[in-house]
């Protein structure tokens, strides 16, 4: 009996053959409507090519240097006071090109007419609209001191000069003020400087400050047994202890918001 059966492998060839033309086939129609479908979406705006999203790191902010004297330039002190207390205002102005940082007390020298270092109690304002802080300082800007000196039972009080420095730079004169006559209320006690530390708000100076007194009085000075008589004097006192002028403060402030007796404004 004879067999007559076609060799498997050319048969294999061949079908295997059609069928990947017929897989090519579809995948190449396929690809022609998905493209041709994303084309007419594109045109009618229906899909977008959002470019991607470059992503930078925020830059390093170097650390502002420390104010040297040099860049610092002062006004002169200006001196005002009531009650046996003086105080003084300076404004110093950064006159760089770069800004720079201001932060605590500046320190205090007294010195006589021979420049010899004369010692004095020296105070730190404490109040909480002055506490210490950091300032940034920029190019043109304005930073303020406070002081105020009481008790100075110094012979020839104005020859003697009050310099403010940079803290722990006995080097660096930032200005130069002379001494004054506060009043002597104890001649066998020292001379009394109280400094605030350097600030920058809009209060307290310039004026007005807004802070409850512990009093708001009216002052009477003695009769004069001739000339003209001494107007009458308000003074306010607050918690460093001095007397100050009432029109120093914000006075509708402190009526609607402190406990203290208010005397008739004297016009």
């Amino acid at each position: 009996m004879n067999i007559n059966i076609s060799p498997v492998p050319k048969f294999v060839l061949v079908r295997g053959s059609r069928g990947l033309a017929d897989l090519f086939l579809i995948t190449g129609i396929a690809i022609l409507v998905i493209g041709g479908l994303l084309y007419y979406s594109w045109q009618r705006g229906l899909i977008r090519i959002i470019p991607p999203i470059k992503t930078t790191s925020p830059p390093t902010l170097s650390p502002i240097r420390p104010c040297n004297s040099s860049d610092l330039q002062a006004e002169p002190v200006i001196w005002d006071g009531a009650g046996g207390s003086l105080v003084g205002f300076a404004s110093l102005t950064n006159i760089s090109s770069t800004p720079c940082q201001l932060e605590g007390y500046p320190e205090i020298q007294l010195r006589s007419p021979q420049g010899k270092i004369v010692e004095f109690n020296l105070g730190h304002y404490s109040e909480e609209y002055i506490q210490p802080k950091s300032i940034h300082l920029n190019p043109n800007q304005q930073v303020r001191l406070e002081l105020t000196q009481r008790n100075n039972c110094l012979k020839e009080p104005d020859s003697y000069s009050i310099l403010f420095f940079l803290p722990d730079d006995p080097n660096s004169i930032l200005t130069e003020t002379t001494s004054h006559g506060a009043r002597c209320d104890n001649p066998d006690g020292s001379i009394v400087i109280s400094v605030g530390p350097f600030y920058n708000e809009v209060s307290p100076t310039p004026f007005p400050r807004r802070t409850c007194p512990e009093s708001w009085e009216e002052y009477i000075p003695p009769t004069l047994p001739y000339g003209p008589q001494p107007a009458k004097k308000e003074y306010i006192t607050i918690g460093d202890g001095n007397k100050y002028p009432p029109e120093w403060f914000d006075l509708e402030w402190i009526k609607a918001n402190c406990q203290v007796n208010v005397p008739q404004i004297i016009k």
